[in-house]
């Protein structure tokens, strides 16, 4: 990730917005914003002033966050990524006219730079097809129309976009569509367009996610570009939580292994794909279709491991730790025991006896160097009676 960050501040004055700020290796700092640039954040705190680089900052938050609004019927999507609900989309000429929920001012940018656009709430019968259509590979606009059977769709160039009729042209011929019928846009994306890197999402009370990569703070205002370059800005009330995280934090359950193996405690070590698949690792769940649950905090991220399995994972790029809570899930102890062994290219970096007796605990292991990572559950003292393992929260940190 980039860090092109600027976030230009000066001391703010009495009565400045109380924030914390977590970095990523799970401290917390809380104390009024007092600055945040390039380099670092700066906090007030009760005992003195704190200095945070940014290279170590996950995120930044209001310490008493406001409450988040319904969101609209009307969602866009931006091809940096960003999210908006808005009140107004209109395009002509090829410009693009945003009024975000909320805001009593415009967003502008081009087409080129909107992914698609959900005119109509979207509902569980719908949500599927709709998926598929936006991850279908296209040379041409799409127009999606709702029926009476679900959704259809055309294929063809969307041209201006008013509050009443979009403008399609399908076969060479210009066909005025009216708004009321349709459930989405979904735009050609060209190839070959480099953004720049992002720093960040600001999330705010609207439930608009903004993928920014420079933001200012002016007064009561942040002010902020994004890479797709829209300008916005957000008022620090509506701020729910900056996300400094991404790229600089990968979740182990967000990664494909190079490899899975389980080997059954009785019987030949070649087992069925169909019992293989039984026992195999879940993802950001417990081995029953259930949240991860340890020590009565629940996980939403994180593996559940049966034993024994050995998974191997290729890391994409190098990372500084490994971080987890690990522990055998509530609903099976005082039962289970396993052995817990982490490898980092051959080198053993942990090996440890999880029981079902003791707390969960936490691990944060140096990978520094790490490419291939190894992770173990072994049997333990009790064959692979009630050994489910989680590993709660697991993740690589840059």
């Amino acid at each position: 990730m980039g860090y092109t960050l600027c976030l230009c501040y000066g001391m703010i004055a009495l009565g400045a917005l109380e924030v914390e700020v977590r970095t990523l290796d799970g401290q917390v700092h809380s104390g009024a914003l007092t600055a945040l640039s390039e380099q670092a954040i700066g906090l007030q705190t009760g005992s003195g002033p704190v200095q945070t680089p940014l290279e170590r900052v996950a995120e930044l938050a209001p310490k008493t966050p406001p409450a988040v609004k319904p969101g609209g019927a009307v969602l866009v999507q931006l091809v940096d990524g960003a999210r908006a609900t808005v009140q107004e989309f209109l395009l002509q000429d090829g410009k693009v006219r945003l009024q975000p929920a909320g805001s009593t001012a415009p967003l502008e940018c081009t087409r080129r730079d909107v992914a698609w656009v959900r005119l109509q709430p979207e509902t569980e019968a719908l949500g599927p097809a709709w998926k598929r259509l936006l991850e279908s590979k296209t040379d041409t606009d799409i127009l999606v129309l709702r029926t009476d059977q679900g959704l259809d769709y055309h294929r063809g160039v969307i041209h201006d976009v008013t509050a009443e009729t979009v403008q399609f042209e399908l076969d060479r011929e210009r066909i005025p569509v009216k708004r009321s019928r349709i459930f989405g846009l979904v735009f050609r994306r060209p190839e070959g367009r480099n953004l720049p890197a992002s720093v960040g999402v600001l999330h705010d009370v609207n439930g608009n996610q903004w993928y920014v990569q420079k933001v200012v703070l002016e007064g009561e205002t942040l002010r902020w570009t994004s890479p797709a370059g829209l300008s916005g800005a957000t008022p620090l009330a509506e701020l729910v939580r900056l996300d400094f995280s991404e790229g600089k934090i990968v979740y182990l359950s967000d990664l494909t292994p190079q490899s899975v193996r389980w080997t059954p405690f009785f019987g030949p070590a070649e087992t069925p794909a169909s019992q293989a698949e039984f026992f195999a690792p879940r993802k950001d769940r417990a081995l029953e279709p259930r949240p991860i649950q340890l020590g009565g905090k629940k996980y939403a991220k994180g593996l559940a491991i049966h034993s024994r399995t050995e998974m191997t994972y290729r890391l994409p790029r190098a990372f500084r730790r490994l971080q987890a809570v690990v522990g055998i899930d509530d609903q099976i102890r005082p039962a289970g025991h396993v052995q817990l062994v982490i490898r980092g290219d051959d080198k053993v970096l942990l090996d440890e006896t999880v029981s079902g007796t003791q707390p969960p605990k936490p691990i944060d292991l140096d990978i520094s160097g790490v490419r291939r990572l190894v992770i173990l559950v072994d049997f333990g003292q009790d064959a692979d009676i009630g050994d489910h393992l989680l590993l709660g929260d697991m993740k690589l940190v840059q």
